[in-house]
């Protein structure tokens, strides 16, 4: 009889706490809709200047990050304070460079940047292989990029190791093996072989860099 009183008394206060949970939803949903309301009588540029507030409140960044206007949406992905949540759903905006803003967050978490180094577009492409903050998995996937612009990006991205530089060193872009050379992060071995380029650019940057190791002030590139 205990068991069944005990049982009982679950059930209703698991229904109680249903019933709670629904309500303080709908409550969160109803603020949301006030403070909706509320943000769009302002200016788009004040929104703005909010969206890159680094003070802003979750739930202000939450609605502005669904704003009509694609700079405002733009400002938040930026925004370095703005929860992974909603970068996640900003990483996924119909608007490209939206995305790119995104992308460009240094504070992005690593599986957002993994979503955006598989987007369709390039153009958000380049700018994960541009952020210092990329993952070394994610920045080796993206030196083997299709678009050539996405693996000059890799190449001028200072927080890439030896083993991915040294891969972009015998790309068959030149551009891409002269960005390697002026890499701050190219080591000394990468560029001696650049120094041997085929291509002239390159074997002169290769050559800045490497006096720029030794400390010799010299710049030929």
């Amino acid at each position: 009889m205990e068991q069944v009183t005990n049982q009982g008394a679950y059930n209703i206060f698991a229904t109680y706490l249903r019933q709670a949970e629904g309500i303080a939803e709908w409550r969160r949903q109803e603020a949301a809709m006030g403070l909706e309301q509320h943000l769009a009588q302002y200016s788009i540029e004040r929104r703005q200047r909010m969206a890159m507030d680094p003070r802003a409140s979750h739930d202000v960044l939450e609605v502005l990050a669904r704003d009509k206007n694609e700079y405002v949406r733009r400002s938040v992905a930026r925004n370095r304070s703005t929860p992974p949540e909603i970068l996640a759903m900003l990483a996924e905006d119909m608007a490209d460079e939206v995305r790119v803003s995104a992308a460009t967050n240094k504070l992005a978490p690593p599986e957002i940047l993994a979503m955006l180094a598989e987007d369709e577009n390039s153009y958000v492409r380049r700018y994960v292989a541009r952020n210092e903050s990329t993952p070394l998995e994610i920045l080796a996937m993206l030196a083997k990029d299709k678009d050539i612009d996405v693996r000059r990006y890799v190449a001028t991205n200072e927080s890439a190791p030896p083993e991915i530089l040294s891969m972009l060193a015998e790309d068959e872009d030149s551009v891409v093996r002269q960005y390697t050379a002026m890499n701050k992060s190219a080591p000394p071995e990468i560029l001696a072989m650049l120094a041997e380029d085929k291509n002239s650019v390159v074997r002169r940057c290769s050559v800045t860099s490497l006096c720029r190791w030794i400390g010799t002030n010299y710049e030929i590139c």
